[in-house]
């Protein structure tokens, strides 16, 4: 099973990959990190450095990741601009990971907030949806909340991706997501 776990910033996409991934013994490929990885490659930090200027990276040349999110939530043109550095490179490890190991018969998981907006949906079995009302989201992430929601497809939109939605009331989602992926591991 390929499993891609998405939703908004905050909704508890990571809680729910640390439960599905123990239950399923799961290998984890994570967007976010891989993210973080790529802005890494000194032909990434060099194009952003070029778009959005030399402030963005420090002495050595390495991104300053504040500086870069600050300038990218800012501006939905700014963001626009990242993701055409950065989406293709994302992508191209994303898919690389959920190839190797599923190929070697291991259970993947997929999280991210941009699982189908990368194109990823052809290669997952199902796309499990993390929904929250945005007073619970507020309460947990705060100002990161305010600053990428605005940046981020509706709560609705998302819903209408998943196979599955799970809503995160922060009482009972272990329960339900627990519950939910063992019955999915049964079939």
């Amino acid at each position: 099973m390929i499993l891609g776990i998405t939703g908004r910033v905050g909704t508890g996409k990571t809680t729910a990959t640390n439960q599905i991934s123990t239950l399923w013994n799961a290998h984890v490929v994570d967007l976010d990190k891989i993210g973080h990885n790529i802005l890494l490659k000194p032909e990434i930090a060099q194009a952003i450095s070029k778009a959005f200027g030399a402030a963005m990276l420090d002495q050595s040349g390495a991104v300053i990741r504040t500086a870069l999110s600050q300038k990218v939530f800012a501006s939905q043109t700014s963001l626009l601009k990242l993701n055409e550095i950065t989406h293709s490179s994302l992508k191209k490890v994303a898919i690389e990971e959920i190839t190797a190991h599923s190929e070697k018969g291991f259970h993947v998981v997929v999280v991210g907030a941009l699982v189908i907006a990368l194109g990823l949906r052809p290669y997952v079995d199902k796309v499990l949806v993390i929904d929250a009302e945005d007073a619970v989201i507020q309460s947990i992430a705060g100002e990161k909340f305010d600053r990428i929601s605005p940046h981020q497809i509706s709560r609705d939109a998302y819903r209408r991706q998943g196979d599955v939605v799970i809503k995160n009331d922060h009482v009972t989602f272990i329960d339900k997501i627990h519950a939910w992926a063992t019955a999915e591991l049964s079939e």
